[in-house]
């Protein structure tokens, strides 16, 4: 589990399932390998890049005790401070992959992964020698609206450019609002894991500037906003020839609760499980979900 988690692979599959599950809700079949590829390479080499530059300035011999001021209890720069190498394999295999598959998608895809791909990398520079006033993970509540916009797009927008479809198409749009502000309620209780260690940085985010039920209560709105903007899909749109099932609709609301469950369970206490698997894995989940409703009508 710790191999899993701590080394993105876990995040990358999650990635994965919830563009899958975009073409499914929007009556597609399942593509070919090649943006799961650009996709699942490229947030494992990120994910995994922005943790490595952290680990290397663990001071050598301690496990898990960083020399730039960041939490003593986060394991996964610990795993990754004691598993370089594996860590640095990993993370080259995923440029590798991400490279072969932005080479075979199509043009109008590439252009569509340029902004996404800007704000990821700006989030946080790794291995730049830029300023952290300058990393847009420093930036006061601004960390929640990137993650959610970069995850959306790129679960949302690439797989519609894929299909043909226009980013301001009225099914994509409302799609891609549902997809952020469900990775915005999975998001929310991340601040509240992190809320001592911001407020050590003087980081203003949700968590530190509402407390701990407030943004609870916030990430709830957010989940229950995600499934509500799912129903317009259900409208018949050009070009669109399947709209989602009741089915479809009821397994996404199943994942949907349990991320809610699990923000219940959010505390300030760097539990890594229950965020790194439990909430970010509910978007994997919507994927086997649907999945599996798919497979049950056919």
């Amino acid at each position: 589990m710790d191999f899993l988690l701590y080394s993105n692979l876990f995040i990358a599959g999650c990635a994965a399932g919830f563009q899958l599950t975009t073409y499914r809700l929007l009556g597609a079949a399942l593509p070919d390998g090649k943006l799961l590829l650009l996709t699942c390479g490229g947030t494992l080499f990120l994910y995994l890049a922005l943790r490595y530059r952290v680990a290397a300035a663990t001071t050598p011999g301690v496990r898990g005790q960083p020399t730039s001021g960041h939490s003593l209890s986060r394991d996964r720069l610990s795993w990754v401070s004691q598993n370089r190498t594996l860590a640095l394999v990993l993370m080259v295999a995923g440029a590798g992959a991400a490279f072969a598959g932005f080479m075979l998608v199509s043009w109008p895809v590439r252009a569509a992964l340029i902004p996404a791909a800007m704000l990821a990398l700006a989030y946080g520079w790794p291995f730049l020698p830029v300023q952290q006033r300058w990393r847009l993970r420093r930036q006061n509540f601004l960390k929640i609206f990137l993650i959610s916009g970069v995850w959306a797009w790129i679960a949302v927008v690439l797989p519609a450019v894929a299909l043909g479809y226009t980013w301001h198409h009225p099914a994509v749009l409302s799609l891609f609002a549902s997809r952020f502000f469900f990775v915005a309620g999975c998001t929310l209780p991340f601040d509240i894991r992190d809320i001592e260690q911001d407020r050590v940085y003087r980081l203003q985010t949700v968590a530190t500037a509402f407390g701990v039920s407030h943004t609870k209560t916030l990430s709830w709105c957010a989940l229950a906003l995600s499934w509500v903007l799912l129903l317009p899909l259900c409208m018949p749109w050009p070009g669109i020839a399947v709209t989602p099932s009741p089915g479809m609709l009821a397994a996404v609301l199943i994942a949907v609760l349990v991320a809610a469950f699990g923000v219940q369970r959010a505390r300030p206490d760097g539990r890594e499980y229950l965020y790194l698997g439990w909430l970010d894995g509910t978007a994997l989940l919507q994927w086997l979900l649907v999945e599996g409703v798919v497979a049950w009508q056919s």
